[in-house]
């Protein structure tokens, strides 16, 4: 059931298409400098979308988060 509802979650998701975070340090983010008082967007929409991070993300399949694949632990920012 958990898969099931992370799937759910992945496609449609209940946070809605971006969320605003405030930059408390300074980051480097690919070769950016993003000082601390900036706001980013972290568009999940599009994250849970990415071929690179799901296989077939268009799918509905559960299983992608299961043993051994679990999909959603390949990257640290997930």
């Amino acid at each position: 059931m958990t898969y099931f509802l992370k799937e759910i979650e992945r496609l449609y998701n209940p946070a809605g298409i971006v969320l605003f975070r405030g930059v408390v340090k300074e980051i480097e983010y690919a070769g950016y400098c993003i000082p601390p008082g900036w706001v980013v967007i972290v568009a999940q929409g599009l994250t849970h979308r990415m071929s690179e991070i799901y296989t077939n993300p268009e799918s509905f399949y559960p299983e992608r988060f299961a043993p051994p694949r679990e999909e959603d632990k390949k990257d640290s920012f997930l």
